[in-house]
């Protein structure tokens, strides 16, 4: 009975515009959000049997920018070429949650920071006199004593920019869509890290490649800790797991055919039209995996996190659209 609606203020102002006889035409929004009476899982002693609560506490605010542009590049009687290109940036930070500490796994709401920040121990490497994994502590110290690294925010799960880029070509009766995603500035937390990338003390996982980089004498400069059988290091959560997840994405290209209405008419149909569609036919990205994940659905301010998540499938298909 005391939870009640998240609360939104909003504020937009925007400009439409166009050259060359709309030829070159845009649309530019900026706008303001502000939510108080957040629902978050505030943290309570487990003493109490439960270890959260939800509750409304505290207020966040989005900033932004969108922008969509579109261009008729060429037009003649048989061929046509359109592009249209949209951009988002958006700036998110908690401004306020009452001094509460209010954690997801590996991310927590945290006042000043964007909402569900990574919030981990910072891994610097290896030691290469010994290979142990190396962590800064309070002081901002070398550590290979992982309980005293000091916990602090390494990342966070939302991109500062997203955006589309679609190009459309038609000549005769042919048609040609190409459609790119992207995003940039959002990190990834590969939770099956710990297991793939960090020897078989966590479990008899498959390796990644980065381990044959690993410290394996004195003297060896590396980031990549020795690999143990039994005592890994290394393998805790750490700042070691965050990835850059910016990525540019081939989204979608089909490739149609629409026949003639004079053929159409021998056959006695309205139109026909065959296409070949293919789905996630490419992508380039710093992170070893898809950057379009999410394995955290328990709360609200987790985002970003990966764990043994199967890629996107890249499909083609090909049919056949009928109008009698």
């Amino acid at each position: 009975p005391d939870l009640k609606w998240e609360k939104t203020v909003q504020a937009d102002v925007g400009i439409e515009f166009g050259f060359l006889n709309n030829r070159i035409s845009a649309e530019v929004d900026f706008y303001s959000k502000k939510t108080d009476d957040l629902l978050l899982a505030v943290n309570i002693p487990g003493t109490t049997g439960y270890n959260s609560i939800v509750r409304n506490l505290g207020s966040m605010e989005n900033k932004g920018v969108e922008v969509l542009i579109n261009t008729r590049n060429i037009e003649t009687r048989d061929f046509r070429w359109t592009t249209s290109f949209n951009l988002g940036y958006n700036k998110n930070k908690v401004t306020n949650i009452q001094g509460q500490i209010i954690t997801s796994g590996v991310q927590r709401a945290v006042e000043g920071q964007p909402i569900g920040a990574f919030f981990l121990q910072r891994f610097v490497g290896a030691d290469p006199a010994t290979g142990e994994a190396v962590y800064l502590d309070i002081d901002g110290k070398e550590t290979s004593t992982y309980s005293n690294a000091n916990r602090v925010v390494v990342g966070k799960s939302a991109p500062d920019f997203t955006g589309g880029f679609t190009n459309t070509f038609t000549y005769k009766g042919f048609d040609l869509n190409v459609f790119f995603t992207f995003a940039k500035g959002n990190d990834v937390y590969n939770g099956g890290g710990i297991y793939m990338a960090a020897g078989f003390g966590g479990g008899l996982d498959n390796q990644t490649t980065e381990i044959l980089d690993r410290w394996q004498q004195p003297g060896d400069i590396t980031r990549i800790p020795k690999v143990n059988l039994f005592y890994p290091t290394g393998q805790n959560a750490s700042s070691r797991w965050i990835y850059d997840g910016s990525y540019i994405r081939l989204r979608n290209v089909t490739l149609g055919y629409t026949l003639p209405a004079r053929v159409s008419n021998v056959l006695k149909i309205s139109s026909a039209r065959f296409f070949v569609t293919g789905m996630n036919l490419w992508i380039t990205t710093k992170y070893p995996g898809d950057p379009e994940v999410n394995t955290a659905t328990l709360g609200n301010i987790a985002g970003g996190q990966d764990f043994y998540s199967i890629p996107q499938p890249r499909s083609i298909t090909a049919g056949i659209n009928i109008k009698l």
